[in-house]
């Protein structure tokens, strides 16, 4: 069986709770070994990627420091299965976050848009939750 090929996209610092809920279950679900998907965050979603403290005050203000970290583990044991997290280049600059700001784990790519555009070209299937 060829795995499924799956892109999730995340463009609402609010989503990512329930984007990080479904890719786990998903990958609960079918296994890593039958899943090939990658995360791409744009818009104000890229404000999650930041490591830098200066941002927690432009994510949502019902996170508790608790429930950031538990976010950001799950999201470094999905990268650690070898699902990429991409972030858009015009969206850092658009938020005022520079690469160096990012977690390590986060690779930057050009425009999120040409990256979710080829991935569906390639056969993805196109997730927003």
């Amino acid at each position: 069986m060829s795995p499924y090929k799956i892109l999730f996209h995340v463009n609402e610092l609010e989503r990512w709770p329930v984007a990080l809920l479904n890719l786990v279950n998903l990958i609960k679900d079918i296994g890593k070994e039958n899943l090939q998907a990658e995360v791409v965050a744009n818009g104000p979603a890229v404000l999650f990627y930041a490591a830098s403290p200066e941002f927690r005050g432009k994510l949502p203000a019902t996170w508790s420091d608790e429930f950031l970290q538990k976010l950001l583990h799950d999201m470094q044991e999905i990268q650690q299965l070898g699902v990429p997290f991409l972030a858009c280049a015009n969206a850092l600059k658009m938020n005022a976050l520079e690469e160096r700001s990012l977690h390590g784990f986060v690779t930057v790519v050009p425009a999120g848009i040409t990256e979710i555009v080829k991935k569906q070209s390639e056969g993805y299937g196109y997730v927003k939750p």
